[in-house]
This record gives structure tokens, sequence and C-alpha cells, in this order.
């Protein structure tokens, strides 16, 4: 039985899906495309992960899977909606003071993350990881010199070294300004996006802040239980963007040249 839903209010719209508020105030992820599925698959189980184990902060939780069917051919999926308005439409109305809080409340969040536990191979998810960094790379072959492609090379040694020397934990794995939302009292109001989630370094949740805000990122570092070194921080940002570049390769020259002055910039800052 197809699941029916009245007066739906639009809400987004992107690459995978169109999302839509439902009358009983929970979020429609309307598959676009051929994989919607598989990907709203992964989204359910990784999510089943972690309910009812947040308290720091609401989340894009209780998801529901509705198979591909006659009026949802690419299938969809329902989740919890969480209220505010995102880091980046609000990042310009803070002030020091509250963006020190946001900072540590985003520490609050993915260190309630780190301690749960979850049955997953380190090694496994090392090869995973380096299996989309050599994909890229290979792509990213041909759009740059000999000099600069021995140093991604480099990047690749270094980044399985660093990989195999650090421990992993749950993270978010995608705490960038557009899934970070802000209540209207300027504070942390919600986590959202949890298509990035993985078993992996804990230094992926501070990477989208750096270069973002400085406030941030600084009350992040000093609020972590942790030593964390910088240096570590700004490889994984390089891969991230990296690994990204395999999504931008079909559309156009314009944005691919973009891209990968984007990631030489990146790169040669690391190792010139």
């Amino acid at each position: 039985m197809e699941k029916e839903f009245e007066n739906l209010k639009f809400i987004d719209s992107g690459a995978c899906s169109d999302a839509y508020l439902t009358e009983d105030n929970r979020v429609l992820l309307v598959g676009k495309r051929e994989d919607s599925f598989s990907l709203y698959q992964s989204l359910f189980n990784k999510t089943r992960l972690i309910d009812g184990k947040i308290s720091s902060v609401k989340i894009t939780d209780n998801p529901e899977l509705i198979q591909p069917n006659s009026k949802y051919p690419f299938g969809a999926m329902l989740q919890n909606f969480v209220d505010g308005k995102t880091l980046k439409n609000k990042i310009n109305e803070l002030s020091n003071v509250e963006k020190e809080d946001i900072g540590k409340s985003l520490v609050n969040f993915f260190q309630e993350m780190q301690s749960i536990n979850c049955d997953l191979n380190k090694d496994d998810e090392i090869k995973i990881n380096l299996a989309k960094l050599e994909k890229s790379l290979n792509l990213l072959k041909e759009y740059v010199c000999k000099e600069d492609f021995n140093k991604f090379l480099k990047v690749y040694k270094n980044y399985e070294e660093f990989m195999r020397q650090s421990e992993f934990c749950l993270t978010h794995g995608d705490l960038q300004e557009a899934n970070i939302l802000i209540g209207e009292d300027n504070k942390l109001s919600g986590i959202i996006d949890f298509g990035n989630m993985e078993y992996y370094v804990k230094e992926v949740e501070f990477a989208p802040m750096m270069g973002y805000d400085d406030i941030i990122f600084n009350s992040m570092l000093n609020h972590y239980n942790k030593k964390v070194d910088v240096k570590n921080i700004y490889l994984v940002k390089l891969v991230r963007q990296i690994r990204h570049f395999k999504h931008v390769v079909h559309l156009g020259e314009d944005l691919i040249l973009k891209e990968v002055n984007k990631i030489t910039l990146l790169l040669n800052n690391i190792y010139n």
C-alpha cells in the first residue's frame, strides 16, 4: 500500500532528493534519480545507529523508508524535522561570544557521537577511504602538472599512515555550515544530514570549520577533551576536497578548473 501525504510544503531541492514538510511536521525526502533509494537505505541504517543516543542537540532521526512505487519511483524517506536556520545564513548575525558557544556545543555533540559503540572494522574502513581517494586522484591526474601530482601521491601515503596511527570513532563527517542549524536565540539548535556519517578519524569533525570561521574553529579545539594536531585536520580537509572532485568532473570545464585550483591551493599550503 502506497503512503499518502496531503498539503506537502516544499523545503528544498538537492541533487538526490526534493524535500517537503508534512502536515505532522516531518521531512519527506523524495528520490530524483536511480540511486536515491540505495542512498536512503544507507542513511536509514546510519541514523538508526544513533537513534535515542544524542541528547546535546536535536538531530534528524526516527527514519522511515518508503519503497519505490508508482508515486515515488525512486523511493522516499521520512525523518524528523529539526527547526532552525543554517549557520551559513546566520553567520553574519552572530557575535564572537555566540560563535564561541556554538563551537563548544558542536564539540558536545560530536563527543557524544564518539562515545557510541559501533561494530565496524578499522582496517576495512581504511581500505574504503583509500579507494575513494585513489579514484579521485586518477580523475584529477589529467588536470594537474606532474610536480603537483607527485605531491598528491605523497598525500596518499601520508594519509594512509595517518589513518593507521589514529583512533577511529563514529563521526558525523560533514559538520559544515549548511548542516548546522541555529535557533532564534543564536545557539546551536540542530544537526542535519548524516549521509556522510562513518567510522573515521576525529579530525573530520573539525575540517569544515577550518578556514570558514576561525572563532568557531578555535572554540572547538579549545573545548575538545583531547589534543588535536592542526596539521592532521588540514590533511583530512585536503583529502575531503580531493574526494569531492569526482562529483564535479561532469559539470563543465569552468567548474572543474575552479575545483582544481581550490585543491592545489590546499595542497601547496601543506607541501610548499
